[in-house]
């Protein structure tokens, strides 16, 4: 009989608190982290975050609460589909993580977002093709030195 260890125990997914913490622990970064992160920010950057970079329209992205925190994968598909498509027709998007650091302001504000894991909020508009982080190209590794081809 050999010994084996036994598998962690689920986490108790009915409160969507517990859910966040769960899904920032396993799969995003930690409130601490986020802090962290947000303090080595400038504050016109934030502000410039919090005022939606200036797009008419944020989109707040999430699922039922109801489902496993593997469905941000999910979401993550449909997210980059989405800006994808905004993108083919001309409009610009911006994928932002932070706001969604904030789940219980969000559901406060928007109807219908309670009982809803957020994930991802993305701003949408008509991007400004002169503004300097438009045209910014930043360096890039060949392909070859990321990819290793098997055939």
């Amino acid at each position: 009989m050999t010994s084996q260890s036994q598998p962690a125990a689920a986490p108790d997914l009915r409160s969507l608190e517990q859910n966040d913490a769960f899904l920032h622990r396993h799969i995003g970064p930690s409130e601490a982290q986020i802090a962290e992160m947000l303090a080595a920010v400038p504050a016109a950057s934030l502000a410039r975050m919090a005022d939606c970079f200036g797009a008419p329209v944020l989109l707040v992205v999430g699922f039922d609460g109801a489902l496993a925190p593997a469905a941000a994968y999910d979401v993550g598909s449909f997210v980059q589909t989405m800006c994808l498509a905004a993108h083919d027709r001309g409009l610009g998007t911006c994928q932002c993580a932070t706001l969604t650091g904030y789940p219980g302001l969000l559901r406060d504000l928007l109807p219908g977002a309670h009982g809803t894991r957020l994930v991802v909020a993305v701003t949408l508009g008509w991007p400004d093709r002169e503004a300097p982080i438009n045209i910014y190209r930043r360096p890039r590794a060949p392909l070859e030195e990321l990819v290793g081809w098997v055939s």
